[in-house]
């Protein structure tokens, strides 16, 4: 598959408020946007601990960002061969909170967006969109709405190792 390399590919993630963020991936391809809801688990801490076990040396990770009802499951998978590299694939899922949701996979499920870049640069994309939401809750009006639906902790647990992994 061709897949869109790190140049043409961003990631932008807002933190709504009230339960609800939105990330947007773009690529050459167009824009995915992906609504998700902080009601079922937490997806900025997900993330972070999935870009912790692909800093750690694990080949394959995943987490799901859940919709209402539905959702998104982001697969990280080395690329073989190439480990400073990463397919991220996001697959859609339709479930309702509680239903089991099956581990995707890339190069046998079909994603709705995938694409490669180097390990480095999706720490990157995502520590950078996190440290924004972390710098802009410290005004007090953003942070009013905003506040319950970061894990401040766990970023600056998160930001510790991604600026090491970054170095």
């Amino acid at each position: 598959m061709n897949r869109p390399t790190d140049s043409s590919v961003t990631i932008d993630y807002h933190l709504e408020g009230h339960g609800w963020s939105t990330c947007w991936i773009r690529n050459e391809g167009g824009v995915y946007e992906i609504p998700i809801t902080h009601v079922f688990s937490d997806p900025v801490d997900d993330c972070m601990g999935s870009l912790l076990e692909i800093m750690g040396g694990k080949p394959v990770d995943r987490f799901n960002w859940f919709s209402e009802p539905n959702g998104n499951q982001i697969v990280l998978r080395e690329v073989p061969d190439e480990a400073q590299n990463i397919v991220v694939g996001v697959f859609g899922f339709s479930a309702d909170w509680g239903d089991k949701i099956g581990e995707f996979d890339i190069g046998e499920d079909d994603p709705e967006l995938e694409f490669e870049l180097t390990k480095v640069q999706l720490v990157r994309m995502f520590y950078f969109e996190f440290k924004k939401i972390f710098e802009l809750l410290k005004d007090r009006d953003f942070a009013e709405a905003r506040k319950e639906d970061f894990p401040s902790a766990e970023f600056s647990s998160f930001e510790t190792a991604a600026l090491k992994y970054m170095d």
